[in-house]
């Protein structure tokens, strides 16, 4: 199934696909087969929790960094079994699917301590009268492809970086 707005739905089509063990193409698992219409469902989910729910609403950034210290602490603790999901579904050695779950969560950590260091700057322009600003804030959903050799890597690391 595909998890949008907090909940696991099937896709608005019904289809799935394979996900196939790279070793002897036999089928791991079959999963929902996300489609344009659900992307669209995802994405305005996406919307209405940004702008209306309590992520960037009601959290502080050093609430938000130790909810991320606390899911790279979860991904820790589970990294052999993930690792070994990992090396089934992209036909990596372990110990390369090890190494990239431990990136994964040196990179969750990284933003969790980012968390509450996101600032902007001062400029002084040329020119007695202006003071310049810059300050970074989120401005959005964003959308995250993820190729077949590293997604638990790269989801990890997108995920610190949208949520940070």
């Amino acid at each position: 199934q595909l998890f949008i707005n907090n909940q696991y739905v099937d896709s608005v089509s019904g289809k799935t696909i394979g996900v196939y063990d790279p070793r002897n193409d036999e089928t791991i698992v079959s999963v929902s087969e996300g489609s344009h219409a659900d992307i669209n469902l995802a994405v305005d989910a996406a919307y209405d929790a940004y702008h209306f729910g309590p992520w960037y609403q009601q959290f502080t950034a050093t609430q938000r960094g130790r909810i991320l210290y606390r899911f790279a602490d979860l991904i820790e603790q589970n990294a052999d079994e993930l690792a070994l999901l990992e090396a089934w579904d992209t036909g990596k050695v372990l110990e390369n699917a090890k190494t990239e779950v431990n990136m994964g969560v040196a990179s969750l950590r990284y933003f969790a301590g980012f968390s509450d260091k996101i600032n902007g700057s001062t400029l002084s322009p040329d020119h007695p009268s202006f003071v310049s600003q810059t300050y970074r804030e989120p401005i959005g959903v964003i959308g995250n492809i993820l190729p077949w050799n590293v997604p638990l890597f790269l989801c990890l690391t997108h995920t610190a970086m949208a949520l940070s």
